[in-house]
């Protein structure tokens, strides 16, 4: 691939560069990359006056977020999604806005990261007007591999055992780098790499710095320096990075032009980058990230749906249950004022639903319903109603409107089943009879029921078979 264009990140906004080869000077563009669609417009215009192409593009952010943690802690979740949350852990973002690439060195996990908030919305405008983002890399580590692969072709390295400290100013590009002031608050980015690889990454002071070298103590010091800098900065520099141990200077002739080519290889495909931020959230043709802000509403708002609905469901049943047991206190003081201490017998409820039943029955079939029947009219349907080849003793009937308790004497238990049987076969409505034997041997059966008059009685044909509860 001929062309492409590089978009270094400053302080002070963007800087758009001919990828490759090309001469031509920079084009400052002076807006961040949280601005979208403004940027997207001033690049676009800047990248003709740079000499780039505006097909694809290198993206170098300024800064990233360098972390490692032990690859044992993922378990058996291998994921990308597992290893982001695992890297939350180390960094001041979220998981959901991280966008980072991952590195596996020996039991230990590397990643770089950087903020898809910050990102996704230039990348998105640049993609609408016809500019695809190819690749996202820091500038330091895609200007300090270019030159780590320009000294390995060199042979420069070849007697420069490892682990390698390497040390590069955090700001090649300044365009006055005799202008730095306090020689030991310059930053630098100090890298650590074995074989190869890359162990650590750190941003420093170059004070800082020199008091981790001091500590660490790699087995060779490798210092990247422009070489148009001032004395008093290399003397700064040297004497931050004395050491013991071997000690190497790559001097850095012309830093944008180094950048350059770098993104050329890029966007060529001949050099893979080590850490590709291009993913995720920040991956090409995801039609979702321009949305993302209106979705974060949407969830939001659907959030507090569920909730104000949860918190509603859980009020209402709580005025139930608060309902419910004022009934059942006014229920047991009646009960009290009456008959003194005790609970509620569990016939007087079964009593009171079975008028309840009654009450919602006659209330649905017709707004005009008839007056309970007469006591004799009850009281005749159960004498006519009970077996006459069983022995039966009634020994208690009482009558309240339509419901019915009796207490009957019979020589078995059968014989409660049969009289519970024929009484609901009848015009009644009976519950199952509780049984209990006398100190003389003598079953006496307890019955309760509702009197259905012969109109009801003919539309409810069900019958119910009965087997008489034993209290013995």
């Amino acid at each position: 691939m001929r062309g492409g264009t590089l978009l270094l990140e400053t302080a002070d906004g963007w800087q758009v560069l001919a990828a490759g080869r090309g001469s031509r000077p920079p084009v400052a563009v002076d807006v961040s990359a949280e601005t979208g669609e403004e940027s997207a417009e001033a690049i676009i215009g800047a990248i003709a006056a740079a000499g780039g192409r505006r097909g694809s593009a290198v993206i170098a952010p300024q800064t990233a977020l360098f972390a490692t943690f032990p690859t044992a802690e993922l378990g058996d979740a291998r994921s990308r999604e597992a290893r982001t949350f695992a890297l939350e852990r180390s960094l001041p973002l979220d998981a959901e806005r991280i966008v980072a690439d991952f590195v596996d060195v020996d039991e230990t996990t590397t990643a770089v990261a950087i903020d898809a908030d910050r990102y996704g919305p230039l990348v998105d405008a640049l993609e609408t007007r016809g500019v695809r983002t190819q690749a996202i890399v820091p500038a330091a580590l895609l200007l300090v591999d270019a030159r780590l692969r320009l000294a390995d072709a060199r042979r420069s390295l070849k007697d420069v055992p490892s682990p390698r400290a390497v040390v590069s100013l955090s700001d090649p590009f300044a365009s006055d780098v005799d202008a730095l002031d306090g020689r030991s608050d310059i930053e630098v980015d100090l890298f650590t790499f074995d074989g190869g690889r890359l162990l650590d990454w750190q941003r420093r002071p170059l004070g800082a710095a020199a008091a981790s070298l001091r500590l660490d103590r790699p087995e060779a010091v490798v210092l990247l320096k422009p070489s148009d800098a001032d004395r008093a900065l290399n003397a700064a520099l040297d004497a931050a990075t004395q050491t013991d141990r071997p000690r190497v200077s790559l001097p850095i002739d012309d830093p944008q032009a180094l950048i350059r080519r770098a993104a050329g290889d890029v966007l060529s495909g001949r050099v893979s980058p080590r850490f590709d931020l291009r993913r995720d959230a920040l991956a090409a043709g995801d039609p979702l990230r321009r949305l993302a802000p209106s979705l974060a509403m949407v969830a939001a708002a659907a959030t507090l749906l569920v909730l104000a609905a949860a918190a509603g469901s859980w009020r209402q049943a709580e005025g139930l249950r608060a309902a419910t047991e004022e009934l059942r206190a006014e229920r047991q003081t009646a009960y009290e004022s009456v008959f003194g201490t005790g609970e509620v017998p569990r016939t007087a409820s079964r009593r009171l639903a079975a008028r309840h039943r009654d009450a919602v029955r006659r209330a649905s079939e017709e707004s005009d319903a008839p007056s309970d029947p007469s006591a004799i009219e009850v009281l005749d349907a159960v004498l006519r109603t009970l077996p006459q080849d069983v022995r039966v003793r009634v020994d208690e009937v009482a009558i309240d409107g339509g419901a019915v308790s009796l207490a009957v004497a019979v020589n078995a238990h059968e014989d409660a089943g049969r009289v519970a049987r024929l009484l609901d076969d009848g015009p009644f409505a009976f519950e199952r009879p509780s049984t209990s034997r006398t100190a003389g041997g003598e079953i006496v059966a307890r019955l309760e029921g509702i009197y259905r008059p012969p109109s009801e009685a003919n539309d409810d044909q069900s019958t119910t078979a009965f087997r008489p509860e034993s209290n013995e």
